[in-house]
């Protein structure tokens, strides 16, 4: 399995949400150039991670306004029969999901029809070819939420943060002031504020550390927020 990082998982968060927009508008979302993007896109294809692109379509507008999950039990557990039975549910159209269960109940289906009569045809259909020990269908009253949207996470494996520069404004005047008491020295935090900046750099562990610098701060964005572009270092135009 690849290991994914910030910038995969935001790719995939949005691909799974419209794979069909252009490369210039989902390079700008996730912050690379648009060969960097391909390129990457290419290795989560070849990876296995992006298995394809397919469109969406609205059942209602179909006409399929009935969702049934059917319970099955098994006439017989010998190979054959589960060989015959996995071939047939597989073939049917009218079906979207198949699943063999643990429990009293051996499988579940999940179908969707147009009303009771086109439910009592793939009933008659299904039962004809296979032999069944028991069926027994729920019907779906209120569909509250279905998608096809997987949750990327990222569990801290493989990850690359990318490095944010922010560009700080110093005071001109009192970079040249000098104390008499304590000599100033860049990169030391207890120094004048407004010659030195302090960014703390927070990771996934909750801690973090903090770098000063008189002209910059330097950190690295971790969050996943950050939508400007980056550098990356095989990213070329």
């Amino acid at each position: 399995m690849r290991d994914i990082d910030q910038t995969d998982a935001r790719i995939l968060r949005e691909v799974q949400r419209d794979a069909d927009q252009p490369l210039e508008r989902l390079s700008d979302k996730v912050g690379l150039s648009r060969n960097a993007l391909w390129r990457r896109i290419k290795l989560l294809e070849e990876a296995g991670i992006i298995r394809g692109k397919v469109a969406l379509l609205d059942a209602k507008a179909l006409g399929l306004t009935l969702t049934v999950f059917m319970q099955i039990k098994a006439a017989r557990h010998d190979a054959e029969w589960l060989e015959a039975f996995a071939r047939i549910a597989r073939s049917m159209p009218d079906v979207q999901a198949v699943f063999r269960m643990t429990g009293e109940l051996d499988y579940l289906i999940q179908a969707r029809v147009r009303d009771m009569a086109d439910y009592d045809r793939l009933y008659q259909s299904l039962v004809a070819k296979v032999p069944l020990g028991d069926v027994s269908a729920s019907f779906v009253m209120e569909e509250i939420k279905a998608t096809t949207e997987l949750p990327v996470k990222i569990l801290g494996i493989g990850t690359k943060p990318f490095v944010k520069i922010h560009i700080v404004q110093r005071d001109r005047a009192r970079q040249h002031q000098k104390s008499d008491d304590a000599p100033q020295h860049q990169g030391d935090r207890g120094g004048d504020p407004h010659l030195l900046s302090q960014v703390v750099m927070l990771g996934r562990s909750g801690m973090g550390a903090g770098y000063d610098f008189p002209h910059i701060s330097l950190g690295l964005d971790l969050d996943g927020q950050d939508n400007q572009k980056r550098h990356e270092p095989d990213d070329e135009e």
